[in-house]
């Protein structure tokens, strides 16, 4: 486990989620996912948007055979820490860059891949957030978000025994709701739905080229640049 080796005072609070997601990289459960999609990262310019401390689709990406790595995030704490965990991987490509999602500081068209998991619930605006996506791809190149179904938590959310827990799942409800009719958040967790990203990238000039679930919470969208 990597909390009991020179990391753990760095990860703080958060050492349980870097002990998961260390397991899932040793256990190349990243890259043999990255793999089924299809998608060749050999030689590419990959783009990790909030990349998070982990940075697992980094390091994935990298042992696919891509030669350039860049995460960027709004924390500055776990930029520190991904680029000190790439170290454990034997990987010395990777770039660190602080940034809002929002707003990208790459030139465009600069990156082959870019990869967005677990990002668009927590901006104050994912339409912008896919715009940048699309906007540092190359013509051609391949872009992967995953989300949030809200379906999911239409289904399950009045199954929860906790007040605090409804409360906060209803608020993400209605918030999806109100952003997708208004265009302006009122709580920061919100969903998706498929219709709705197929409309947000192709307004972008992208194309989806792959839905997958995984499981009823989560899905990916993958999506070539036109």
């Amino acid at each position: 486990m990597l909390s009991e080796g020179r990391l753990k005072p760095l990860a703080g609070e958060i050492h349980p989620y870097i002990d998961r997601e260390y397991n899932r990289i040793k256990e190349r459960e990243y890259q043999n996912w990255l793999l089924e999609l299809g998608v060749c990262f050999n030689r590419k310019r990959v783009l990790d948007v909030g990349c998070g401390p982990a940075s697992q689709w980094l390091i994935s990406a990298s042992k696919l055979g891509a030669t350039l790595l860049v995460g960027s995030d709004i924390e500055l704490n776990f930029l520190i820490f991904a680029r000190e965990l790439v170290k454990e991987f034997n990987i010395s490509a990777g770039n660190w860059v602080q940034s809002r999602a929002e707003h990208l500081p790459f030139k465009s068209e600069c990156f082959d891949i870019v990869i967005c998991s677990g990002v668009l619930p927590f901006v104050a605006d994912d339409r912008l957030v896919i715009k940048e996506t699309i906007r540092v791809l190359k013509k051609g190149g391949i872009g992967l978000f995953n989300i949030g179904l809200i379906n999911y938590f239409l289904k399950t959310f009045l199954a929860s025994p906790f007040p605090k827990q409804l409360i906060r799942r209803s608020a993400s409800i209605l918030s999806t709701i109100l952003y997708e009719l208004t265009g302006k958040k009122f709580y920061l967790n919100t969903f998706q739905t498929f219709g709705w990203m197929r409309k947000k990238i192709n307004r972008n000039g992208g194309k989806i080229i792959a839905e997958r679930r995984q499981g009823s919470k989560i899905a990916t969208i993958l999506f070539v640049k036109l």
